[in-house]
């Protein structure tokens, strides 16, 4: 009938979603998710994915001014050693009220969660 399948547009009838990486899920995955930048007078800088920057260049729709995401060496509000990731994340994930955009990305939100938590998991 030369028109679209219908099945193609329909919603998803599961409420789980997965993240497949590459690697035996151990070392080698963190080696793997590292953003490569090149620099406008040469070069090459790698940033991974426990430095400040990484989040807001992965995910430049949800963070379109820069903020920080979570890195090794935050200091606990509490001065009891340093915030973990999963501290971190559980804060900026909390619905608070006024603006809570992450919550109204959609997949973006899912994919954004996925991979938190793959930080989270990778990191012990």
């Amino acid at each position: 009938d030369g028109g679209p399948d219908p099945r193609g547009y329909n919603l998803p009838t599961a409420p789980e979603i997965a993240v497949l990486l590459p690697g035996s899920g151990y070392s080698d995955v963190v080696a793997n998710r590292d953003i490569v930048l090149h620099a406008y007078g040469g070069g090459i800088k790698r940033i991974t994915e426990t430095h400040c920057a990484y989040d807001s260049l992965h995910y430049v729709l949800l963070f379109p001014l820069g903020n920080d995401g979570w890195h090794i060496g935050i200091p606990h509000s509490r001065g009891r050693g340093n915030v973990t990731a999963l501290e971190f994340y559980c804060y900026r994930l909390m619905i608070r009220r006024g603006s809570n955009h992450l919550h109204l990305s959609g997949r973006l939100f899912h994919q954004y969660i996925v991979d938190m938590y793959t930080k989270i998991d990778s990191r012990g």
